[in-house]
């Protein structure tokens, strides 16, 4: 009976992570700011959305078993500073972002190139195409 019960564990975690990941990701508003108070912020590639001002915006689920984060947020206006996971097939590296002031309205997109082993990122306001945080 333990076994079976552990098998239908097992399989409704696969089939609930393979359905989440074919699906458009989630936008999760981390202030609860109306969105006309808000910044949009999203991630390039493998790099996912971890904390926002120090604060934890994963579940714990999330972090020890699927070991990601958000693709995308919504945050209020105003400076805030993020910390983001980059997964390279199995470990994990840090990349924390520094303050960037997020206007209302805006979107914003969190980039990367790899550069040996060295992650180089910026911030690009594709409301505005300008980058406001590194260099592209």
């Amino acid at each position: 009976m333990r076994k079976l019960l552990y098998g239908i564990i097992t399989l409704t975690m696969i089939i609930g992570y393979t359905g989440c990941s074919s699906r458009e990701p989630k936008l999760v508003n981390i202030g609860k700011a109306p969105k006309e108070e808000s910044s949009i912020i999203k991630t390039a590639g493998s790099l996912r959305i971890r904390q926002v001002d120090g604060k934890r915006v994963i579940s714990l689920f999330n972090k020890l078993i699927v070991g990601a984060g958000h693709r995308s947020i919504m945050v209020k206006e105003g400076q805030h500073t993020i910390f983001c996971a980059y997964n390279n097939g199995g470990a994990l590296a840090n990349v924390n972002v520094g303050k960037v002031n997020y206007l209302a309205g805006h979107e914003y997109i969190i980039d990367y190139q790899i550069e040996g082993r060295k992650i180089r990122y910026w911030v690009k306001d594709l409301t505005d195409n300008k980058i406001v945080l590194g260099k592209e």
